[in-house]
């Protein structure tokens, strides 16, 4: 059954046989301890009497319990090695687990840190082509604005040569209106002076008064003095 045991033994995973420790001299003496060749059932020469020892059924079943008790102790000593390999292993399964969680969370990690830095990327190179869309649009705009306000500046030009023209055309008609009303006015005063002095005549010849061939009236002024000079009345 020790011998089986030990079979189990070497059955082990590859991991565990690789974190079996090779037992060295001092291994095997702890492994073996208190067992002595003799128990072994081998003959042993006595130095005293110079001849070997007869082997006896006696000493044969007393060998064979000793090599059984040495198994036995050869079986429970790989054993606790085995205990002692297998907590190591398990050990050593917990840091590879722990290690291997930590490789993967790192691994997660870089990964998102790598989609993170990409779409920094992809936002720096977006950002870069709005603002370079927008650098072209405002030169477009400010274009345009220079051309409009070049352009306003010529239609106001224009416009302020306009109204001083139509200003210099007012003032010569206000000019020529201002002339005409002094003249209408003068004439008005001639024409009512004109008037006040016929009714004068027209009033001394009705009360007979004056000789009609003596009435001249003026009846205004024009682009020369028009007089009419009124016939004198012919007596039969």
């Amino acid at each position: 059954m020790g011998y089986q045991n030990k079979g189990n033994l070497h059955a082990m995973t590859p991991m565990s046989r690789e974190l079996t420790p090779v037992p060295t001299s001092s291994a095997r003496a702890h492994v073996t301890p208190g067992v002595q060749p003799e128990a072994l059932g081998e003959q042993r020469s006595d130095p005293s009497h110079g001849k070997s020892e007869i082997s006896t059924p006696e000493k044969r079943e007393e060998d064979a319990l000793n090599e059984s008790a040495s198994a036995h102790k050869k079986y429970e000593a790989l054993k606790e090695q085995y205990d002692q390999v297998s907590r190591f292993y398990s050990i050593l399964h917990r840091q590879y687990e722990d290690l291997r969680y930590h490789y993967n969370r790192l691994s997660t990690d870089i990964s998102r840190a790598q989609d993170d830095r990409a779409g920094f990327h992809t936002a720096l190179d977006e950002q870069r082509r709005l603002k370079e869309t927008a650098e072209i649009r405002l030169r477009h705009a400010n274009g345009e604005l220079s051309a409009l306000a070049t352009q306003k500046t010529s239609e106001l030009r224009a416009r302020d040569d306009t109204i001083n023209i139509l200003q210099g055309t007012i003032d010569g008609k206000n000019a020529k209106i201002a002339n005409l009303e002094s003249e209408l006015e003068r004439r008005g005063k001639h024409a009512a002076e004109a008037i006040r002095g016929y009714e004068a005549v027209v009033a001394e010849v009705g009360h007979g008064n004056m000789d009609n061939s003596s009435i001249v009236v003026d009846i205004g002024e024009g682009a020369g003095e028009e007089r009419r000079r009124k016939k004198p009345k012919q007596h039969n």
